[in-house]
């Protein structure tokens, strides 16, 4: 009988936080692609049906998955593992870069996209939130055309968060989504769990979380 122990739990949560994480880049890689062909009025559709259908396979094989099974063992993490590689050769292909890397115009986008996709998370976008995510496209020099484009990304319901450049970039970005989701004097509850989820997919444990939590809103007052 397969008795997991905790130390194997935690290695298995990272597991599928790693083949999620990377099922979350390749739908916002498509999204981007699309859209850019859709401004260039080219059609890739018979090329991203495919790959679309193998990202909503690879969510429902991930979807069920528990942290105390044998990963090693279990067919759907097999399954969603070739799924992934496979996506991601599709991928690579219908672009004309390195598709394991994003130049910093792409970066941008997504950026601005996480604090938005936060902010928007209880359906209203304040003008203290906007606030803060224009001086965040400031901050990054990026342009208006960034900014509507994340907003492209995001309305289309297809975006998930995404961890963009080094550890360092994805802790200014988690503390820029705390500055635009507090610049109002509150968090609604989807903000604050949207934010969570992302801190858990680079490793921040809860009891760090609630640290900030406690002292962020002060710090954003005297700032």
């Amino acid at each position: 009988m397969f008795a997991p122990t905790i130390r194997h739990i935690e290695e298995n949560l990272q597991i599928l936080n790693e083949l999620k994480t990377r099922l979350s880049d390749s739908i916002n890689k498509l999204s981007a692609l699309k859209q850019a062909a859709e401004k260039e009025g080219k059609k890739i559709a018979i090329q991203a049906t495919p790959i679309e259908q193998k990202q909503v396979l690879t969510l429902e094989l991930l979807e069920d998955v528990e942290p105390d099974t044998d990963l090693h063992f279990d067919q759907r993490v097999v399954d969603a593992k070739k799924n992934l590689d496979d996506i991601e050769s599709q991928l690579a292909y219908l672009t004309d870069d390195d598709a394991d890397t994003l130049g910093n115009h792409q970066q941008h986008i997504y950026y601005i996209a996480n604090i938005l996709m936060v902010v928007h998370a209880d359906q209203v976008i304040r003008d203290e939130e906007m606030e803060v995510v224009r001086g965040v496209v400031k901050d990054l020099n990026a342009s208006e055309e960034d900014l509507q484009t994340a907003r492209e990304l995001v309305e289309s319901g297809n975006y998930y968060l995404h961890r963009v450049g080094s550890y360092s970039d994805q802790i200014r970005i988690l503390e820029d989504m705390f500055r635009a989701c507090f610049s109002d004097g509150n968090i609604d509850p989807k903000q604050k769990e949207l934010i969570e989820n992302f801190a858990g997919s680079m490793g921040i444990r809860q009891e760090r979380m609630d640290q900030i939590l406690e002292w962020l809103p002060e710090r954003i007052i005297r700032d």
